[in-house]
């Protein structure tokens, strides 16, 4: 599945929030320098989705903030595990 993101790098935080219109707000607590927060990114993701970070990719924008990422297995953000809600957050705890 391909999901569109936005990523802050150097944020207070690690943070994941599902938007209305599906995509991601996704902060990242470590700068956006030698790929870095993309690594980060890919990290927080993986278990915002509960997959391995394997299972997370970038497929578009490795030097943007807005990004398209690929995370297989899985059918619909936030919709594939039954008690998950469409506005689930995840601060990377």
């Amino acid at each position: 599945m391909e999901i569109k993101i936005f990523v802050t790098p150097d944020a207070p935080r690690n943070r994941v929030v599902q938007l209305k219109d599906g995509s991601l707000k996704v902060s990242v607590s470590v700068p956006a320098t030698k790929g870095q927060a993309n690594k980060a990114v890919i990290v927080l993701l993986a278990k915002w989705a509960d997959v391995t970070a394997e299972a997370v990719s970038i497929v578009k924008g490795h030097r943007s903030r807005r990004k398209t990422i690929q995370i297989e297995s899985i059918q619909s953000v936030g919709g594939h595990n039954e008690g998950r809600k469409a506005d689930r957050r995840c601060d990377g705890s």
